[in-house]
């Protein structure tokens, strides 16, 4: 990206991974529409989850980093957080050029669809992937 804003003019770049085939026309249009919206000066696509997220703490023993174990909401009550499915991600040359990086100043969020959570980057990815677009084909997602 940095290579390819040092050598043309434009105003904003648009990453599309192809490691994230359940990407859509309507998701990029949607996160262009975010990206266009007032104090935005950058977008990443992401998707919400409702997981119970847990670390190792240097001494070895498990932690939980998203919520409190005294007080663990049903998944269906926990607000969740978003991740990032790496599908697309919109900012300025200018902004690329400054910082050298995808994402800076205001950020904002393009929720995807649960499904798009999923990316092609290990073998087994294949074979999760390949379902969920036979699903899409059918209707039934």
């Amino acid at each position: 990206m940095l290579e390819f804003a040092g050598q043309y003019e434009f105003e904003t770049i648009v990453l599309i991974q192809a490691t994230s085939p359940l990407l859509q026309a309507e998701d990029l249009e949607r996160g262009m529409a975010i990206y266009d919206e007032p104090d935005t000066d950058s977008v990443l696509s992401a998707v919400s989850q409702k997981r119970f997220c847990w670390g190792v703490s240097e001494d070895g023993y498990a932690q939980a980093e998203n919520y409190d174990i005294f007080h663990r909401p049903r998944r269906q009550d926990f607000a969740g957080y978003f991740v990032e499915n790496g599908a697309f991600y919109i900012t300025s040359r200018e902004r690329l050029l400054k910082t050298k990086n995808r994402l800076s100043g205001n950020i904002r969020i393009c929720e995807m669809p649960e499904e798009t959570f999923y990316e092609l980057d290990e073998p087994s990815d294949w074979v999760m992937i390949e379902q969920l677009m036979k699903l899409r084909e059918g209707g039934l997602l």
